[in-house]
């Protein structure tokens, strides 16, 4: 222990005249810096949050901010909303806060929402069921840390698949929507723990086309989660058989 303190406060130290915030402020550094301009480039955005879905599922839980609030592009958006009195026409319909922030974080990273509903349908784990129902408030304002770390999703490999895919789906359903002009992009500011399905609606002043593709990427969501939640059930039983 003596060892271990001696060598890692000698690093610490050593770093401290490469980075002013030492390891710390390296390592935010070095995890954020693939998210430092991903564009309206559809694919850049989809790496993107699939990079930040994937650092939610090894532990290295929130070193990235998705509140596009303040960014530019969104105070663009805004400035053209206020001056015009709508949210059609503005000027960055599809950057990271239009798709990943207001569409594909609906239950927090991973679509959540859509694990809680599918568990809750079709589960027969029991303890997948309690963890659900004990999460299930604050998986509803985008707070999923305790289905992370309670069934767990985090080092699963039979949940990570549709935790990385479900988001996915939810950028390009969303992306088509607003390519083809579907609905207006999200332009006002809303609250991360907003309920996610409700983010949409609020965030383009209460268009209900918003609000109806929320409702199609919980649903796609849902239906790519419920295999695995099927085959969870399939693998209990298993075990349970064995015993």
């Amino acid at each position: 222990m003596v060892v271990a303190l001696l060598v890692f406060s000698l690093l610490g130290y050593g770093l401290s005249f490469v980075s002013k915030g030492g390891l710390n402020e390296l390592f935010y550094a070095v995890f954020t810096l693939p998210f430092s301009n991903p564009g309206a480039a559809l694919l850049a955005i989809i790496g993107v949050a699939s990079l930040s879905n994937l650092y939610w599922l090894i532990g290295i839980m929130g070193p990235v901010d998705f509140s596009g609030n303040s960014a530019t592009s969104t105070v663009q958006n805004l400035e053209y909303a206020l001056q015009h009195g709508s949210a059609w026409g503005a000027p960055n319909p599809v950057t990271l806060h239009t798709l990943f922030d207001a569409f594909a974080n609906v239950g927090g990273p991973g679509m959540t929402l859509a694990l809680l509903i599918a568990i809750l349908w079709r589960s027969r784990n029991h303890n997948y069921r309690l963890v659900a129902k004990t999460s299930a408030l604050p998986v509803l304002f985008n707070l999923n840390q305790p289905l992370l770390v309670g069934l767990p999703i985090a080092y699963s490999p039979l949940l990570a698949i549709p935790f990385l895919l479900a988001p996915l789906a939810s950028m390009v359903i969303t992306w088509y929507a607003l390519k083809l002009q579907w609905m207006p992009p999200v332009v006002y500011p809303v609250s991360k723990t907003m309920p996610g399905f409700l983010t949409g609606w609020l965030g383009t002043g209460g268009d209900w086309r918003a609000l109806l593709v929320s409702l199609i990427n919980i649903a796609v969501a849902t239906a790519i989660y419920l295999p695995f939640v099927l085959l969870a059930n399939q693998v209990d039983e298993g075990a349970q058989t064995d015993a």
